[in-house]
């Protein structure tokens, strides 16, 4: 297993591109599930909330790879979508076509995100929300750029898989501040005034085959629904904007 100060040195050495589009590696198995579960959670946010040319915003996009697999998949509905990160390779290119770009900021510290009050109805983090160390502030930020009636997204590894990773030294602790549950989550809001303000649409647990073989075999769909929920390896919520807020 590649540690994260291995995973670093490839990605300063051009090595870690290769690692995500590869998805017989770690990183770029774990990217392709991250990528197929936003796609559905997407979907689902679509259909539940009645959301019509979506206007997206990818909080911590990396290459942008996800960004671009989603406004792909779901092309016809996106009337804009934006990606931002730091980008230490150089920011990915923009593509007319799909109306996406992408824009350096440093998410933790450019208060406020360079984006206009009410302006966008689809919001992802994902496997970002727990690197964030201002998560109240963050959460500010994002009700305050959905319109009413938008989402936010957030999709995580479970707090026991972070644990464990940084026990293992796959992840940095110091870089995982706000290792967050649906309870952890509620009291964020709460504490952020914010409680009344979200309404929470669907919370979901998901589970991932340990390697591709047994995802491309199908195995990880017979796993009984109680046992995913309990010893599921994700995790995922959307969350609504209430209308009038």
């Amino acid at each position: 297993m590649r540690t994260v100060d291995k995973l670093w040195v490839d990605k300063l050495m051009g090595g870690y591109g290769a690692l995500r589009q590869d998805e017989k590696s770690i990183l770029g198995y774990g990217l392709l599930r991250r990528t197929l579960q936003l796609q559905k959670l997407v979907a689902q946010a679509i259909k539940l909330c009645n959301l019509s040319r979506m206007r997206i915003v990818d909080f911590g996009c990396s290459d942008g790879a996800m960004l671009k697999s989603l406004a792909e998949s779901h092309h016809g509905e996106v009337e804009a979508a934006v990606g931002f990160d730091k980008f230490p390779n150089g920011l990915p290119e923009n593509e007319r076509a799909l109306r996406l770009r992408f824009e350096k900021v440093d998410l933790y510290r450019a208060y406020p995100y360079p984006l206009a009050d009410n302006t966008h109805n689809v919001l992802i983090a994902s496997s970002f929300f727990k690197h964030h160390p201002d998560p109240l502030r963050f959460l500010g930020e994002c009700h305050r750029i959905l319109e009413p009636g938008g989402v936010l997204i957030l999709l995580e590894p479970c707090p026991w898989v972070v644990r464990i990773g940084i026990r293992l030294k796959y992840f940095r602790k110091e870089s995982n501040r706000n290792i967050w549950s649906y309870r952890r989550l509620a009291t964020l809001l709460r504490e952020s005034g914010l409680r009344g303000e979200f309404t929470e649409v669907m919370r979901q647990k998901y589970w991932v085959a340990p390697n591709h073989f047994f995802y491309k075999a199908g195995l990880e769909r017979v796993v009984p629904s109680f046992l995913v929920e309990r010893i599921g390896l994700h995790q995922s919520i959307i969350l609504a904007k209430q209308r009038g807020c």
